[in-house]
């Protein structure tokens, strides 16, 4: 509904069910509600709620919540004073979280292709399972490198020094 992908464009309804799910303790979904109140987009602008709904979200483990909360640090944007330090700050720990997930999904994915290796490519689960995570793999790492111009170039996303 936020972006009229999959229908149309309804960012009312999309801020309804980032509610939902950022009430249910889903940090990407505080993260999503968190950009449309910020913007006001379906939802009266409210940057201070914006920042508490980056700052939950960032404690929950979502690194673009970070990255947001960085941004607001920089702008001085929500209630926050423009503090460069404490935006790098963010911005540091936004890369740490990433690079968390990315190598839970390298570790998931190197040992999916150890089964499938012993399974003689014989495991059409963990071949399914690798379409998925690949690709998710792949998006995220374009993500760091585009956000993060320090994000260091010699890391990989999927299989160290080679994919």
């Amino acid at each position: 509904y936020r972006d009229g992908k999959h229908g149309p464009k309804d960012e009312a309804r999309a801020a309804q069910l980032f509610a939902s799910t950022c009430d249910a303790g889903f940090a990407r979904g505080c993260n999503n509600l968190g950009s449309l109140v910020m913007d006001g987009r379906g939802v009266p602008k409210d940057p201070p709620r914006a920042v508490g709904l980056f700052t939950d979200a960032c404690a929950g483990g979502a690194p673009n919540a970070c990255y947001n909360l960085a941004r607001a640090h920089r702008d001085g944007v929500g209630g926050l004073p423009k503090d460069a330090a404490r935006a790098a700050a963010m911005k540091w720990i936004a890369i740490e979280l990433a690079l968390a997930i990315a190598m839970a999904i390298t570790t998931r994915v190197a040992s999916i292709l150890r089964s499938l290796l012993r399974a003689q490519l014989g495991n059409r689960i963990n071949a399914m399972i690798l379409a998925n995570l690949i690709p998710r793999a792949l998006a995220h790492h374009r993500w760091y490198r585009e956000k993060f111009p320090d994000y260091p170039p010699w890391r990989k996303a999927v299989i160290p020094m080679v994919l």
